[in-house]
């Protein structure tokens, strides 16, 4: 079963390229103007003209869903220089009911509240008919790819996982 409440995510990964306009990790989720709803952690990592490693964790919760159709908070950690190609990094994203935390390394980057109201809520899921959204069938939970079913788009991972919990 998927969390409701709280979520806590750990992974080990290494990126084998330098230039990446996009790439997921781990999540369940749609973005679809009708269905906002679920979970991901991902990252973009360029070198030019500057070097950086964008690592973003969006999760949709009950206490920011003003239009039924769900509506992500996104908490996001630009590291610089970039992570370095095959270099090993530790990443965790942690929400706690009422704020969204990435770890990098062992060291906590970033506290972002999660809505602008707490206590935010449960974790809403892409399920047809959830809160009258108009989702598609079930969407998957990936790990190494991010996956928008409503443009038919895949964003995978470039290089290692090593372990999730």
């Amino acid at each position: 079963r998927l969390p409701t409440e709280e979520l806590a995510i750990e992974i080990w990964f290494a990126i084998d390229k330098d230039e990446v306009n996009f790439a997921g990790l781990i999540g369940v989720q749609e973005d679809s103007p009708r269905c906002r709803m679920g979970w991901s952690l991902g990252y973009e990592s360029k070198t030019v003209p500057t070097s950086f490693s964008d690592l973003s964790f969006s999760v949709s919760l009950e206490g920011n869903d003003d239009s039924g159709f769900g509506k992500f908070m996104d908490a996001s950690f630009t590291r610089t220089p970039a992570i370095p190609a095959g270099e090993w990094t530790h990443l965790v994203a942690m929400y706690n009911g009422t704020s969204l935390q990435l770890y990098l390394n062992s060291v906590l980057v970033l506290t972002k509240d999660a809505c602008f109201s707490p206590p935010c809520g449960r974790i809403l899921y892409p399920v047809p008919g959830n809160r009258g959204s108009v989702c598609q069938d079930r969407s998957p939970f990936t790990l190494g790819t991010y996956e928008d079913s409503f443009q038919g788009a895949r964003f995978p991972h470039f290089g290692a996982i090593s372990s999730v919990a």
